[in-house]
């Protein structure tokens, strides 16, 4: 059966824009989700709003956002609700790929009454539609408890456009989070990689006690608070390079890079051409 066109009020596009706008204007997904739902309450008119993300590798909706108290704009601190995917409305939403009405609840044989003992609250009327995105359906979105009158068409309509927003908003926020939580493993790691270089490299790493040798780390310790250029000569072996990268990692430049380069492997023309630089021709 074709479905009626439903027409929006200038309140309702209101709305619309100001969800839209929420998910580049507001990072915080809990902020985020609030001001969205607050906005979708005013305008339905219902006790509250909750979202059930499906997951499909173990078969259950997990409530991610609950119910709201329809005196205060702060969510109910409710413990983790999760169900069977093939229980409830939203089972019947999973399975049918559509949104549903029902005024009634207790007429109504999908609905899954355990939810509302847990929580210790009473569903009477709701919307169930579900959160679509490119990968396909992720959940479904509630607006729960008509405070007067009944749901009608134009409602389901309105949460269907706004359930594109929220979904769109949810993967964001998901992807943000594993991009924070990959950003985070990468900053301990060059943490740890930078402590260990400064472990190995430090003045105290370096064997030697004899007068020769105080004499390098006096003149080491001398240098290693200036940018000035430093030559180190002796024969092949003696530790030119580890004394150049002690001098690297602990002055003022350790946080730029280190490059070796071998003067004995290069021609004197690409010596000078690799110190130095050139211009072609």
């Amino acid at each position: 059966m074709q479905k009626q066109p439903v027409s929006l009020s200038e309140k309702d596009f209101s709305v619309l824009y100001d969800v839209a706008t929420s998910i580049h204007t507001i990072c915080d997904m809990n902020a985020m989700m609030q001001h969205i739902f607050s906005k979708i309450k005013a305008l339905l008119k219902i006790e509250g709003l909750s979202v059930a993300l499906h997951d499909a590798k173990n078969r259950e909706f997990v409530f991610i956002r609950t119910v709201e108290d329809s005196e205060s704009d702060s969510p109910r601190m409710l413990p983790e609700m999760k169900f069977p995917d093939h229980l409830g409305i939203a089972g019947w939403v999973l399975r049918e790929n559509k949104s549903t009405m029902v005024n009634n609840v207790k007429k109504d044989r999908r609905f899954y009454s355990d939810l509302d003992r847990k929580a210790g609250f009473t569903t009477r009327s709701m919307v169930c539609v579900p959160l679509k995105t490119r990968k396909g359906l992720m959940g479904v979105l509630y607006a729960i408890n008509k405070l007067s009158g009944a749901f009608t068409r134009k409602e389901v309509r309105l949460l269907e456009v706004l359930s594109g927003s929220i979904a769109v908003s949810i993967e964001n926020a998901k992807l943000y989070g594993e991009l924070m939580s990959t950003a985070d493993v990468l900053r301990k790691e060059n943490m740890s990689l930078r402590q260990g270089i400064a472990e190995r490299f430090q003045l105290q790493g370096i064997v030697g006690n004899s007068m020769a040798m105080r004499q390098v780390f006096h003149m080491v310790e001398k240098v290693l608070d200036s940018k000035t250029t430093v030559l180190l000569q002796g024969e092949t072996g003696t530790g030119k390079e580890l004394i150049a990268r002690v001098i690297h990692h602990n002055g003022v430049l350790k946080d730029k890079p280190f490059v070796a380069e071998n003067c004995g492997a290069l021609t004197e023309t690409l010596l000078e051409s690799e110190l130095f630089g050139h211009v072609r021709g």
